[in-house]
């Protein structure tokens, strides 16, 4: 039979739902048992908690850049993109011209 999974108290839960550290969240309450139970230092505690959120956070990075999902866009493409709305206002702005002279 397995032990019910541990729950954090609302307070550090609500807290660090609000930093949007997720992983943190779901590993310091199993985490929290460990070192106690091991007596770990509270900087190894720490140590450890901050590096899975960081391993959690370049995971998701890395998700994101074989997504396309990053700023992939450079000074030339917003330049592109400048002028392209430049000649698209231009034509609708002719076609305006165009129509109240009709």
């Amino acid at each position: 039979m397995t032990a019910p999974t541990p729950v954090l108290p609302a307070d550090p839960d609500a807290r660090l739902r609000r930093l949007r550290l997720g992983a943190m969240r779901r590993l310091a309450p199993e985490l929290l048992i460990t070192a106690k139970t091991q007596r770990w230092a509270p900087e190894e505690f720490l140590r450890t908690l901050i590096k899975t959120e960081i391993t959690s956070w370049c995971a998701l990075q890395q998700d994101r850049v074989q997504a396309h999902m990053g700023s992939t866009r450079t000074s030339r493409t917003w330049s592109a993109d400048r002028l392209m709305l430049g000649q698209s206002r231009l034509r609708l702005e002719q076609q305006e011209v165009h129509h109240r002279s009709l």
